[in-house]
This record gives structure tokens, C-alpha cells and sequence, in this order.
């Protein structure tokens, strides 16, 4: 998806170039139809969101399969990914796909017409209709990145996994002669008298 990103303007003119040569009409059809698409708003927003979320959970998801790492240090990079996803959820990061538009020349933005419910579905509650083309994709974009931050937040703060982070730190940090008593009292409490405390 980056490189489609990086050469947009290169492939519209493959597309054009492509119907020079390519006879079969099923193939022409395709042709027309991947360029007049690419030459949405829609495809091009829907791009860059994708290769933003998908890269900053690629980096992760390669992170935490390394095999020395601890869960400590991957609750960590956890930690770094939802700042850095929060940080990305902002006006000025929204306003630059705007601008990516500008530059490749694609189609301004359009509001989707006004889809009415079947009568099954209605339940008298007024439908949400966004008053902006900006207010739509402005609320997609800001969705998508809460439902990853949500996501990454709900596997990391997990119970279990925080007891496995706070017994490793025990071990970890008994061997290297550090203080440890914040995370040996999370794990007694966590199994109460089945762990005999001294102290630390």
C-alpha cells in the first residue's frame, strides 16, 4: 500500500498506457474500472488509512514475535504504539490526506446520497447523516484509529497478562539485585495465601 501510495500519479498513467495494447474487452473493462476508482477520493482515503494502521501494527505484531523478548518489554512496545496511534489521531494528520489529494489529482470528495432504511429495519430513530464530506471521512478516520487503539488496549490489559508481566519483573530484577516489592505484592494478591511473602 506505500508503494501504491508513493507512485499513484505513475500507475493512472500505466492505466491509460495499458489500454494501448491490452485488446480483450473483459481486461479493458478492469483496466477502466481499477483507474476511474483510483481516481476517487474514497480509494485514496481509504489507502493511506489502511497503510497507517497496518504499519504501525505490522511493527508491533513483528515485535512482539521476537523470540528474547519479555513480556515486560512487549507490554512496553505496546504502550509506544498506542501513543504513537493517539498521536497520529489528530486534525493535522486528517488535513494532510486532503492535501495528498490536491497533489495526485484525484476527485474531490463527495457525500454518499441518502440512503433510506427498509421499513423492517426503521425503528423511528433518525439515521446518522453527516452534514460534511470533512465531517464524514473526519469520523471514519478518527473511528478506525480508536478501534485499533481499543484493540491493542484490550489484549495488553488482560489479567493474566499483567500477572505474567509482574511475575517476570519479580525474577528479573530479584537476580539483578533491584527492588522488586511492587511487583511481588501484585502477585500475592493476586494468589493470596497461596504465596508465603517474606520481605523483599
Amino acid at each position: 500500500m506505500y508503494s501504491v501510495i508513493q507512485i499513484y500519479n505513475i500507475l493512472q498513467d500505466v492505466w491509460e498506457e495499458a489500454l494501448d495494447y491490452v485488446k480483450a474487452l473483459e481486461m479493458r473493462s478492469r483496466i477502466r474500472g481499477v483507474s476511474l476508482y483510483m481516481q476517487t477520493f474514497e480509494f485514496l482515503f481509504g489507502t493511506i488509512l489502511r497503510e497507517t494502521l497496518l504499519r504501525n501494527c505490522d511493527n508491533l505484531s513483528k515485535a512482539l514475535q521476537k523470540e528474547r523478548l519479555s513480556a515486560s518489554e512487549g507490554n512496553n512496545l505496546s504502550s509506544l504504539t498506542v501513543r504513537t496511534l493517539k498521536k497520529i489521531r489528530s486534525e493535522v494528520q486528517f488535513e494532510k490526506v486532503e492535501n495528498k489529494r490536491q497533489d495526485l489529482n484525484v476527485n474531490e470528495p463527495k457525500l454518499p446520497r441518502k440512503r433510506i432504511l427498509p421499513k423492517r429495519l426503521d425503528d423511528g430513530a433518525e439515521t446518522y447523516q453527516p452534514s460534511s464530506v470533512k465531517e464524514l471521512y473526519r469520523k471514519n478516520y478518527f473511528e478506525a484509529l480508536d478501534l485499533l487503539v481499543n484493540c491493542i488496549k484490550d489484549r495488553m490489559d488482560q489479567p493474566g497478562y499483567q500477572l505474567y508481566v509482574n511475575l517476570e519483573n519479580v525474577l528479573l530484577k530479584a537476580v539483578s539485585g533491584q527492588c522488586y516489592e511492587n511487583e511481588l505484592n501484585f502477585v500475592c494478591n493476586f494468589y493470596q495465601s497461596d504465596i508465603n511473602k517474606r520481605n523483599p
